[in-house]
């Protein structure tokens, strides 16, 4: 790329290891053409030096020993969107004397879905706490679960794209003796780059 990094100490028998982090679209561990690289700024690991350019967003680790594993390890904090998390967050490295070993860092886009969980009282919908919404994929596996806060808004961020299934928790239901207005709801979490946003998933909770 027309740079030149020069060092005072000598390379001799020393390797090294090239980081090409990207965002993994299809889910197969490749980057495939369209799929953008991804800037990392830093990377843990015991030894060496790293260096990173937002230019080409590679991460270059020198001066490592070779025949040694060293262990890379990723922060999701380091991305920089909140959709966005590595798939894998530690790898093992073999380090080779007099090259750079290039391993490809896939990292995932996850999407959102937001919500409202309303009590029906009367003719007003007020806003209703601590209802457990689960989240089924299409196969019917519960994949997510979470609460909703005092005032009945929800969120859950950390779904794959593909079909889901939202639906309140029936045995919270009968505890409390409420029943829901709505069968349960179907979402598509598409593939982007940013992350697919889903909102305004209501659900209406009256007594029995």
């Amino acid at each position: 790329n027309g740079r030149v990094n020069t060092a005072y100490n000598s390379a001799m028998g020393k390797g090294g290891i090239i980081c090409h982090p990207f965002l993994d679209l299809n889910q197969n561990d490749k980057k495939d053409i369209g799929e953008p690289r991804v800037f990392v700024k830093n990377v843990r690991i015991s030894g060496g030096k790293i260096k990173s350019f937002e230019k080409d967003s590679i991460i270059r680790i020198s001066d490592l020993n070779s025949f040694i594993k060293y262990k890379l390890t990723f922060d999701d904090g380091e991305l920089e969107n909140i959709g966005w998390k590595f798939k894998y967050k530690t790898y093992q490295v073999l380090v080779d004397p007099h090259q750079f070993k290039k391993i490809e860092i896939p990292v995932l886009v996850f999407g959102e879905v937001t919500g409202m969980i309303y009590e029906k009282i009367e003719s007003q919908n007020n806003g209703l706490g601590r209802i457990t919404i689960q989240i089924f994929d299409e196969s019917g596996k519960l994949v997510a679960k979470t609460k909703s806060e005092h005032d009945g808004y929800y969120s859950y961020l950390g779904l794959k794209p593909g079909e889901y299934t939202l639906q309140i928790d029936e045995e919270q239901l009968k505890r409390i003796g409420y029943k829901v207005d709505k069968k349960p709801l179907k979402v598509t979490i598409n593939p982007s780059m940013k992350g697919d946003f889903v909102e305004n998933l209501n659900f209406i909770l009256s007594e029995k």
